[in-house]
């Protein structure tokens, strides 16, 4: 289904039934209908009777339903104008200066030459809408004599048109406006076609009246048709009426798909839930786990704390990665971390250390290459304060003896 079908039925202009009332000489009525509904943005036509009584017109139009009515025949005065005016009123003042407006039912057709003013009395089109209204039926359009055929016309741009049908000849210029009209005699009967629909004469009115209202009612082109507070009121009435129906049913099927979309979501974020909780269950026995391993280890360390082991793991580690650092041009004599302590030793005539305290001995005959080394033990983090302490070059050997000492972390 396509958008425009979609808006068209929340408004209530996705289908119409095209009425038209045709009073003859002997004012008889005939109701021609037809019904014209909208599918994949075509118009489709189907049930074309024609009833002889209001009451099996009653009987074949269901509750709720709009309706595009046209009146033709007897009792309708059709005028041609040059008027420039817009207003119909003003039009019907200088064509029917002595009349009272309020009597009738008028409605402007542009012609090639001006117009066409045509009138009728309100009392039987106010008759047939109160009797329709009875039965929730509502006229959302209505339009007095043949000229909703040429309209429907020059909408589809079909122009240059010398008609026939029912009872009247119509005959319309390049633009689609007007040029003739006229009524005949006797009826015609020939079947006109339009684009791929075949339509009776007898019913071309009723065909074009519906046609037009559903083409035009979201664009709001105009065509012939009365303006008039009697149609207003019954549109008004309509458009309410399918509010409130196509409206509320929206409304609930809104409600039951909010439901229907938190059932899902509820849904799956109950399985999420569940797959949390079970990872959740797994994390705690695994921090369960570290933490019994973290406790292990601390005890692992506070015994070869106590032991004096990983002091010795990090002396012995220190002195191998200081002597991977050390320059071909250098050769290393004595490496030593907590040395002995001469002095206090001798004093106190037992040996003492001197704790966090380094130094380093070697030979080389590049002092440059020894200034590099220096720099780069230097930086290490766990080094402080490496300095050169003793430095004699031995004119013999062309070497230089050097000693460095600094503090450890």
């Amino acid at each position: 289904m396509k958008l425009t079908d979609i808006t068209s039925w929340l408004s209530g202009t996705d289908a119409v039934f095209g009425l038209e009332v045709h009073v003859n000489k002997e004012l008889h009525k005939q109701y021609r209908l037809v019904h014209i509904s909208k599918k994949n943005g075509s118009l489709v036509s189907d049930s074309f009777i024609t009833y002889s009584s209001i009451e099996e017109l009653l009987s074949a139009l269901p509750d709720n339903s709009a309706v595009s009515l046209v009146w033709n025949g007897k009792g309708i005065i059709h005028r041609a104008f040059t008027s420039k005016e817009e207003s119909v009123i003003e039009i019907a003042k200088t064509v029917f200066p002595d009349i009272k407006y309020d009597d009738f039912l008028c409605q402007k057709t542009q012609t090639a030459s001006g117009g066409i003013l045509s009138l009728i009395r309100k009392e039987p089109v106010n008759e047939l809408l109160e009797v329709l209204e009875k039965k929730k039926i509502h006229v959302v359009a209505v339009s007095v004599g043949p000229f909703v055929v040429p309209a429907f016309f020059q909408l589809l741009n079909q122009f240059s048109k010398d008609i026939q049908y029912d009872y009247y000849r119509i005959e319309t210029n390049s633009d689609g406006d007007i040029i003739q009209y006229e009524i005949l005699p006797d009826q015609n009967l020939n079947a006109i076609t339009i684009a791929d629909e075949t339509v009776a004469a007898n019913y071309m009115n009723t065909f074009s009246a519906a046609c037009l209202f559903l083409l035009t009612s979201a664009s709001h082109i105009p065509y012939p048709k009365v303006e008039d507070t009697l149609v207003d009121v019954q549109i008004k009435k309509y458009k309410d009426g399918i509010l409130k129906r196509r409206g509320g049913l929206v409304f609930l099927i809104s409600i039951l798909l909010l439901l229907l979309i938190n059932f899902f979501i509820f849904s799956t974020l109950r399985k999420e839930h569940n797959i949390y909780q079970e990872q959740l269950e797994v994390s705690q026995s695994q921090l369960k786990q570290l933490d019994s391993l973290e406790n292990f280890i601390k005890t692992k360390k506070d015994f070869l704390g106590k032991a004096g082991w990983i002091e010795k793991v990090i002396v012995s580690k220190e002195c191998d990665e200081i002597a991977q650092t050390v320059p071909a041009e250098i050769k290393l004599t004595e490496l030593t971390i907590h040395p002995v302590n001469v002095t206090e030793s001798r004093n106190a005539k037992e040996t003492i250390f001197s704790n966090k305290r380094i130094i380093i001995r070697g030979v080389t005959k590049k002092v440059t290459a020894l200034n590099d080394w220096l720099k780069i033990v230097s930086q290490r983090a766990s080094i402080k304060g490496l300095h050169m302490e003793e430095y004699h070059f031995d004119t013999q050997t062309q070497e230089g003896q050097f000693k460095l000492e600094g503090a450890i972390d």
